[in-house]
């Protein structure tokens, strides 16, 4: 990726603690931050070492993609944990699946961009936009920050942190996640509204264990299958009612 060994040692010191960040998200909320801790790498690695373009997006894709693998094999590994699944097995199943990825993804990227080109119609790639955005503004270091975004910065780790401390003491109970206020920072609203409602039934239900206990991840699975293909038929119905 053309990135130097200083710079590849700044990337490493921050994988291992951002990569625990999304692990986290994705046990507690299902939902892991990868786009935002590589965009938080670039912002970093621009204010360690500004005026490197090429190098900032690099660095950022390489801990989004560590951190996206990791929130995917804590989710396989505890998918197959559930189905009584062993664990080894798994982590030979996805080094397998590691090796043929490599191998079938890389042609066909390049097949795709051959043929298509980044940034067009076809192949549009705005996570890709929002890396080289990100990268554009942290380049020229802490001054390509917004006024006030370090203080801001500060105050959210000073209150994650005293948030996390806190949660070892007897008021534990009454703290919210910091992990979870983060991602519903991050995520549209929609999104934390149907996650909050999903909660709030899933309690409800606990009171009934015996009968609910059995049913509640089946349903939950449901009603995100159910949703995926609603969207499909709105989008359908949509395409239709242009060609009418």
């Amino acid at each position: 990726f053309g990135l130097g060994v200083p710079s590849m040692l700044l990337v490493l010191a921050l994988l291992v603690p951002l990569c625990a960040v999304c692990a986290r998200g994705a046990g507690q909320t299902d939902v892991s931050p990868v786009g935002q801790v590589g965009n938080l790498t670039q912002v970093i690695f621009g204010g360690v070492r500004p005026g490197e373009l090429s190098s900032n997006v690099a660095a950022g894709s390489v801990v989004a993609g560590a951190a996206a693998q990791t929130g995917v094999s804590l989710w396989s590994l505890k998918a197959g944990h559930l189905l009584g699944a062993s664990a080894s097995r798994q982590l030979a199943a996805q080094l397998v699946g590691v090796t043929v990825g490599a191998v079938v993804a890389v042609p066909a990227y390049l097949l795709l961009v051959d043929t298509y080109g980044l940034g067009t119609a076809v192949l549009p790639v705005p996570a890709a936009a929002q890396f080289r955005a990100v990268a554009e503004v942290s380049v020229r270091g802490l001054a390509g920050l917004p006024p006030y975004a370090g203080w801001a910065a500060l105050v959210g780790f000073t209150v994650g942190a005293l948030s996390t401390l806190a949660a070892r003491s007897r008021v534990s109970r009454w703290l919210p996640s910091p992990v979870a206020m983060g991602i519903g920072f991050i995520t549209p609203a929609y999104f934390a509204v149907t996650l909050c409602l999903g909660a709030g039934m899933v309690m409800l239900a606990r009171k009934w264990p015996k009968t609910t206990d059995a049913h509640v991840s089946s349903l939950g699975a449901g009603a995100l299958v159910g949703e995926s293909l609603m969207g499909l038929l709105v989008a359908a119905t949509t395409v239709l009612s242009r060609l009418a």
